[in-house]
């Protein structure tokens, strides 16, 4: 059997976006592409991987069984393919965006910039605050660092327990 390894990105954006057009939006093909790609997954499988449901698509158990699995060998396969090299703060020119909550942005914010343009001048940093619930944008790459009070649900995502706070009303 060939197997196309282009399916294993699909078949990663198909269960991170539950429906055709996100995964399609997100790959930059079209709506019918990612619908016949979903349908080779299907064959490659021998499982419908989403199924419709009333107005939206809902992983089978197999799929999400795999979902996790999926998402660690698309991201292994990122960094294979991508070459290492040194990182030199001082010419890097990046926006990072970062969520958090807006007493620690209050807190350490000032710091942080601080720290941050005297070390790399060339990097900016985008906060957003902290959103009440799971938020698919840091698996997508477009929220490069979250602070949250509670452990991600969302499978793939590296979590620590940086510290504790206690709020104190009075």
């Amino acid at each position: 059997m060939q197997l196309d390894l282009n399916l294993l990105t699909a078949l990663d954006a198909l269960l991170e976006e539950g429906s055709v057009a996100g995964a399609a939006d997100r790959l930059h093909v079209t709506a019918p592409a990612m619908s016949r790609t979903l349908g080779r997954i299907r064959q490659a499988t021998g499982d419908q991987i989403l199924v419709r449901t009333g107005r939206t698509m809902v992983p089978t158990p197999h799929a999400l069984e795999l979902r996790a699995r999926v998402h660690d060998v698309v991201q292994q396969a990122h960094q294979l393919l991508s070459r290492d090299r040194e990182l030199d703060l001082a010419t890097l020119n990046r926006t990072f965006t970062i969520r958090w909550h807006d007493a620690l942005a209050a807190a350490c914010g000032p710091a942080l910039l601080a720290a941050v343009h005297r070390q790399a001048p060339g990097v900016r940093l985008r906060l957003l605050a902290e959103s009440g619930s799971d938020t698919p944008e840091l698996r997508r790459g477009e929220v490069d660092l979250e602070s949250s009070s509670a452990e991600p649900a969302a499978p793939g995502i590296r979590h620590q327990l940086v510290g504790e706070d206690h709020l104190v009303a009075a």
